[in-house]
């Protein structure tokens, strides 16, 4: 489940830039070349510890913001100006989209599940946090943030773009303009446009190219979560004694990052990506714990134990562990 995201990163990546930067002029050429430059930067920065790339993560968490109010504010206007001026060349109007659609719950349950699914990356995102009693405030104003966000910049860009959303949505802003320039063919404008400001042209570029960086500092933070979940599961209680073992934490780090940059060159659709993700999550976040819940249950009274503990609370049940699975 946790390879899932670093595949998905690769895609983003290597799909933008192949988008905005085409060097042979073959998509799936410019994709695979994009994918070997993507790895040559993050796996290097995976066999890192975090607090050796803090500044780094840093800046791009500020322009991560500053994407978002960018994104936001140019489909405001657009929707706005759209019987005035044309913002998007391929999508001049609003085309509107269905509030509520259940048909498409499936597919937007598991992805919200595995979204929800961070508390595996606390430890090694608290680790450079100086003062930790602070740490509970920071995640919950982090979640409300991003969640708030997220589903602001989700909503404008369905009612906006309706059926035509790209699968990275940053790439609708490719033909942004601005309400600047004009076509050069008035009878087609997929012939391309011209005169545009250069304001204009920066924003598209920035928002087509920045979550190709975007996703150059959060494949590590991942990739190190992950390496770290695999050498606790191979060294049990004797993880601590090999955290310190540079050739060890490598070798962890290149078998969390390497397989999913192997794996983006054959399966590139970042839909069908987090369509897998989202059945792990909700594997891992509905199936393994009542079943461990049934499991500690059963050792609990075979030892003859007290069932019921502190940490028990609303639905800790073993019917309820039960319905579940």
């Amino acid at each position: 489940g946790q390879l899932c995201p670093l595949w998905g990163f690769t895609a983003v990546f290597s799909s933008a830039v192949a988008v905005q930067f085409p060097i042979i002029h073959d998509y799936v050429a410019d994709y695979n070349l994009y994918v070997l430059v993507y790895a040559a930067v993050v796996i290097p920065l995976s066999c890192l510890n975090l607090n050796e790339q803090v500044l780094f993560q840093l800046i791009l968490s500020a322009f991560r913001f500053v994407l978002i109010f960018v994104m936001i504010y140019t489909v405001l206007r657009a929707t706005h100006d759209a019987d005035d001026v044309t913002y998007f060349v391929s999508q001049k109007e609003p085309e509107g989209t269905e509030h509520v659609r259940l048909q498409g719950f499936y597919s937007m349950f598991s992805i919200l599940v595995y979204a929800a699914l961070f508390h595996n990356g606390i430890p090694v995102l608290s680790e450079p946090v100086a003062n930790k009693k602070k740490l509970g405030g920071m995640f919950r104003t982090t979640l409300v943030l991003c969640s708030v966000l997220f589903w602001t910049l989700g909503y404008f860009i369905a009612s906006f773009f309706g059926h035509n959303v790209e699968q990275s949505t940053n790439l609708n802003w490719k033909d942004y303009v601005g309400g600047t320039g004009r076509p050069k063919d008035d009878n087609n404008w997929n012939a391309g446009w011209e005169d545009t400001a250069l304001w204009a042209d920066a924003l598209s570029l920035f928002v087509v190219a920045f979550p190709a960086l975007n996703v150059v500092s959060s494949f590590p933070l991942n990739a190190i979560v992950l390496g770290n979940n695999l050498m606790a599961a191979v060294q049990g209680e004797d993880v601590h004694e090999h955290e310190t073992n540079v050739k060890c934490r490598v070798i962890f780090r290149l078998l969390s990052s390497v397989p999913p940059i192997i794996g983006s060159t054959f399966v590139r659709e970042l839909g069908v990506i987090t369509s897998y993700a989202g059945i792990f999550a909700i594997a891992t976040a509905f199936v393994f714990p009542p079943l461990l819940y049934i499991q500690s249950i059963a050792i609990t009274e075979r030892r003859g134990l007290k069932r019921r503990t502190c940490y028990e609370g609303v639905g800790s049940s073993k019917a309820w562990a039960t319905s579940f699975v």
